[in-house]
């Protein structure tokens, strides 16, 4: 019975999170998201930030999705 109420409690915190992040989701899909063009000195900023992200593994970028010229 204890190993139940373990897996069962930990389904019920992935659930919970799941919800959350369908909530988070759709608060984000609802936001108007517009490309700007940045001054070069800051795009180079986070262009370095990304880069240093995407080498441990941890960037995902949309596909068709640039990060040259934009934040």
């Amino acid at each position: 019975m204890e190993d139940f109420l373990i897996v069962y409690n930990i389904s019920q915190e992935f659930i919970s999170s799941t919800e959350k992040m369908a909530k988070m989701k759709a608060l984000l899909d609802q936001e108007n998201w517009n490309e700007i063009d940045v001054p070069d000195e800051f795009q180079t900023i986070v262009t370095s930030l990304s880069s240093d992200s995407m080498s441990d593994g941890h960037r995902d970028e949309a596909p068709g999705t640039s990060n040259s010229g934009t934040i």
